[in-house]
């Protein structure tokens, strides 16, 4: 491991500092929350809809200006509300994929939010509602963003695939929203049955995994872990866990899958670190919590190295001040407590969860031999607190080393393919340096004790010559200074 210094980016000349460390748009989501999502109906009372939740303090905020989709509350026979959501790691948008019934006022029309958020609440003029298809009885969404900022979506109801829209008769599209029109790519159907825990999609935006519950609620059930290629359509199953049941799939940047699992008999839920090897059985190990809870979401607070769940309202045994909450564990640990409680008027069953972090990635990462990330749940070098002159990012390759490194930092994003990758930093305000191209470097960046640089957000992305003269690149990370 080496520890360059990087003083000429964020600590030289004014200059610099004038370039790198200009005013930034606030996220959409300010980074330290989180971001849920909620359906009603029966076993599910209260409101359903979006709840912000400030990650230091547990305190609470319901959205408003919510479409239809999501504020109309489901009934004693039928649900409504969100299935799933996720934000864009580069824009901030916010995408919901909805949940509806065939009784419900909505009759069973299933959607894509794309949403905007002002403060806490929709800028309705910015809402669009995008049409998947109509369910036969109860049917959902479930959606994970790829890095180049499409929306994969499978959508299905207890009969199979919805009917009546642009996803009849498919159970998985993929969607780009960058056009007024959005553009579906359907696909071949991938394979499996039983209930969704799950949909993400790996740092390169290849390969798709989801987790698939059969027998769910039964102590006999069986959740099972998918990998599907996006590109081949070729699918397979790389982990099965007899007696558990999947409830939340997240994945890190170094192609780490974190998997929430609820035991099929006493309910207590465990996360599971699972490394995807192609599709040869996954190597993988638990890590139970202090508290016996069920889960249902599952998100990763990389400030604090804690998992965030949510507990279901129906959990028969449990306190009633642990149902219906959100809950974190330490990764290191497994110490667990409740954040955050309901709102008086309720919030219904959480089914979708986004965190926002102080250092988040954006944008595919552009593997060539080597897969390249920065470090980042938790990242060893800490928080970007104006005034830490030891702040550093730790930069990792696997499984070999570049040729030549180099570290860019910019103060916006971009996407431009260039030399056989995606370039995710604006060039018209960058500046690079060379940097070691050990396995594991860590490279400090010290912050200027200036308060007028909280909320300040810098980009920056590793580029390497690999040792055949291509070139590779890490997923760009989002540095938004406290």
């Amino acid at each position: 491991m080496t520890t360059p210094r990087f003083r000429p980016l964020l600590s030289a000349a004014p200059l610099c500092l004038a370039l790198i460390l200009a005013p930034s748009l606030p996220a959409q989501v300010p980074p330290g929350h989180a971001l849920l999502g909620s359906f009603t109906g029966p076993a599910a009372a209260g409101s359903s809809g979006l709840f912000l939740v400030d990650l230091s303090t547990g305190g609470t905020s319901a959205i408003g200006n919510l479409p239809a989709a999501l504020s109309q509350p489901g009934g004693s026979g039928y649900q409504q509300g969100a299935a799933s959501l996720a934000i864009d790691a580069a824009s901030g948008t916010v995408l919901v994929g909805t949940v509806s019934s065939v009784a419900s006022p909505l009759q069973g029309r299933i959607e894509l939010l794309e949403l905007h958020l002002n403060g806490t609440v929709i800028d309705p003029a910015r809402t669009r509602q995008i049409h998947l298809g109509t369910t036969a009885n109860t049917g959902g969404a479930l959606i994970a963003t790829l890095p180049d900022g499409r929306v994969l979506v499978i959508a299905t109801d207890a009969q199979g695939a919805l009917t009546a829209g642009p996803m009849a008769n498919h159970v998985a599209a993929i969607i780009d929203l960058s056009s007024p029109t959005p553009q579906f790519t359907l696909l071949p159907d991938p394979p499996g049955s039983g209930v969704g825990g799950g949909l993400v999609v790996d740092p390169t935006g290849r390969f798709a995994y989801y987790a698939l519950t059969a027998g769910m609620g039964s102590p006999s059930g069986i959740a099972s872990l998918y990998r599907f290629d996006l590109t081949t359509h070729q699918a397979c199953v790389i982990g099965t866990w007899p007696g558990s049941w999947a409830k939340g799939l997240v994945i890190d940047d170094d192609g780490s899958i974190y998997l929430g699992l609820n035991d099929g008999t006493t309910l207590a839920h465990s996360v599971w670190t699972v490394t995807p090897n192609g599709c040869q059985p996954v190597s993988s190990s638990g890590r139970s919590s202090s508290l016996i809870l069920p889960q249902s979401v599952l998100g990763l607070d990389r400030t604090s190295a804690r998992f965030v769940f949510a507990t279901p309202p129906w959990a028969p045994g449990f306190s009633a001040s642990l149902r219906n909450s959100l809950v974190v564990v330490d990764r290191a640990t497994g110490a667990a407590s409740v954040l955050a409680a309901p709102p008086p008027s309720g919030w219904g069953m959480l089914s979708g969860l986004a965190v926002t972090n102080w250092l988040d990635s954006h944008g595919p990462a552009s593997d060539g031999a080597n897969h390249y990330w920065f470090e980042n749940f938790p990242n060893p070098g800490g928080q970007p607190d104006h005034g830490r002159t030891d702040f550093s990012l730790t930069l990792r390759s696997d499984p070999g080393t570049a040729l030549l490194s180099v570290l860019a930092l910019s103060t916006d994003h971009a996407s431009i393919p260039v030399a056989g990758i995606t370039l995710l930093l604006d060039p018209a305000a960058m500046l690079a340096e060379v940097v070691s191209s050990a396995d594991r470097t860590t490279l400090t960046l010290p912050i200027p004790a200036d308060p007028n640089l909280v909320g300040v957000a810098v980009h920056t992305q590793s580029i390497h010559v690999e040792s055949d003269g291509r070139l590779a690149a890490s997923r760009g990370l989002r540095i938004e200074i406290r």
